[in-house]
């Protein structure tokens, strides 16, 4: 909205009835900051044409106004300085040079986890925009201002489209009209004293009862990032009508920066080649015999790019990254519709909880409200190894039908407030598409024995959460994997040879699946009985 230079064209203190009109918008503590101040009216002539209000103290915009749109918005100096005045939206910091070039907020950029929740919101609901640094663990904002274009609900059910219309940035022409303060950021372990990723971990344990040692992450070396980037970049990102030479240069940073996964970063220095020119240089070492990847040539000292083999098998096999989940991955939010006595709980738990009642929200945003309670009445009693202990106190006690003072698992409170309560499963899949289940959906993985007695391992169920069977069986260099077809209309994975271990890992690995959803059944192998001699 305040992209292009606008026109001043006109300025007018309003009376003090009109001030007070126009903080009414505010909540009462943010109300006595301003209720005092002398309010200038600007009037701007937009590069549209369009007429906005804007309403500033000092030269500080507090408010602006558009009377065509019926919009009534708080600036970011507003909400530095009273962050709670509306809803917040997260989203990575990747999304920053998209939301500077006049981008809207899109879906796959919006954050929903443990730390950062997607807010309870109605379509045309304003809200704040700011954004999460994966690198330094802060949180910037709110960096903009702008209206719903989804309501909640809507958000989880859908994994593309336009979420937030963006209204008014930081470093934009309103901000620039006011004083230029630089745009705020928080360390994110400002609200619970303790780093981000501990607390992620302690509601996932609160809402699942998992150990979190115990559940299988990969970790992606910065070296496997750049190869796997690179090569999805030569099958995906390289224009038809792209003019070679390329400056290595301009490649590293038009198209493989470009080209990262949601909410990841590439430090080539991090890397065992240290310099990109290098690892070009060295990467047609893993190409197989007599194959390439790429084909480079000095020009002016500088190294350039000539041809790019776009038919090598594995950049065949790349296929095209979706709008949702890191690099095409298998995503499962576990919903749960909020009932009246389950919004009663909520609300002695956390008055200020912006739910209501039909709401669907993840299992984990119950735990995150009984983790505040916790945490805030100072009732956790678990050291580091067992962090989701608590003593009950009055109300904890009345929840869960206990003794003053006694010691319970977190976990324990969440399934008491979601007994009753109906969940639905969302699944994202890797094409990009939502799958919707009502029971938890678990892929299995079967050893079994054919009628020749030989040993395979069988895997199911697979169609649940969109994994494409034929795309797996690509992936797969072992067991010579063949897909069957089953009775109830699904399909099967067939390899040979015991393979529990191998497939459970590959589909964390791969599809970034996480091990509540895989069931191992090892059958017990028995050698045939020979006759006795």
């Amino acid at each position: 909205m305040f992209t292009h230079p606008f026109h001043v064209t006109s300025s007018t203190v309003i009376t003090a009835s009109d001030s007070a009109s126009l903080l009414s918008h505010l909540r009462e503590g943010a109300l006595q900051a301003y209720e005092n101040a002398q309010i200038t009216r600007h009037t701007f002539r937009m590069h549209s044409g369009e007429a906005v209000n804007t309403y500033a103290i000092g030269n500080e915009p507090i408010f602006f106004e558009s009377v065509t749109k019926q919009l009534f918005c708080p600036s970011v100096y507003v909400g530095w300085q009273h962050p709670n005045l509306l809803p917040t939206i997260y989203v990575s910091e990747n999304s920053i040079p998209f939301l500077c070039n006049g981008s809207d907020v899109m879906r796959p950029a919006v954050l929903d986890n443990e730390l950062y929740p997607i807010p309870n919101v109605s379509k045309e609901d304003l809200v704040f925009i700011s954004v999460r640094d994966s690198a330094s663990k802060t949180v910037m904002g709110p960096y903009g201002v702008g209206k719903a274009s989804m309501s909640t609900a809507e958000m989880y059910s859908n994994q593309k489209g336009k979420c937030v219309d963006v209204l008014h940035l930081y470093r934009d022409k309103l901000w620039a009209f006011g004083s230029q303060t630089p745009c705020r950021s928080r360390d994110e372990t400002e609200h619970f004293g303790i780093p981000g990723e501990e607390v992620i971990n302690v509601i996932r344990q609160i809402a699942y009862n998992d150990a979190v040692e115990e559940q299988v992450t990969v970790n992606e070396s910065e070296d496997e990032l750049l190869r796997r980037v690179f090569l999805y970049t030569i099958g995906n990102k390289i224009p038809a009508d792209q003019k070679y030479p390329i400056d290595a240069g301009q490649f590293y940073s038009h198209f493989i920066l470009k080209s990262l996964p949601e909410g990841r970063r590439l430090d080539i220095k991090k890397t065992s080649w240290k310099k990109f020119t290098v690892f070009l240089n060295d990467v047609n070492s893993t190409a197989g015999e007599g194959n390439w990847f790429v084909r480079m040539d000095r020009s002016n000292k500088n190294h350039v790019i000539v041809e790019l083999n776009q038919t090598h098998p594995e950049v065949l096999k790349t296929c095209p990254k979706p709008d949702t989940g890191p690099n095409g991955r298998v995503e499962v939010a576990e919903l749960v519709t909020i009932t009246d006595l389950c919004l009663s709980t909520l609300k002695t738990l956390v008055p200020s909880c912006p739910y209501h009642t039909g709401d669907r929200i993840p299992l984990f945003h119950i735990a995150r409200a009984v983790f505040i309670f916790v945490f805030s009445n100072k009732l956790l009693t678990g050291d580091k190894d067992h962090a989701c202990m608590c003593t009950t106190d009055a109300t904890l006690a009345r929840i869960m039908n206990c003794r003053i003072r006694s010691s319970i698992h977190l976990h324990e409170i969440v399934s008491q407030i979601c007994a009753t309560l109906q969940k639905t499963f969302v699944i994202s899949a890797p094409d990009g598409s939502t799958l919707m289940a009502n029971k938890l959906p678990m892929v299995e993985i079967v050893l079994a024995r054919t009628k020749k007695d030989a040993i395979v391992t069988k895997v199911t169920n697979m169609d649940t959460f969109g994994i494409d069977v034929n795309e797996m069986i690509s992936q797969i260099p072992t067991g010579d994997p063949k897909r069957t077809f089953v009775p109830n209309g699904g399909s099967e994975l067939m390899i040979k040879g015991d393979q529990l271990n191998f497939v459970s890992e590959f589909l964390q690995k791969y599809y970034g699946m996480n091990k509540r959803y895989i069931k191992q059944v090892a059958f017990p192998v028995k050698a045939k009985k020979g006759r006795r001699k």
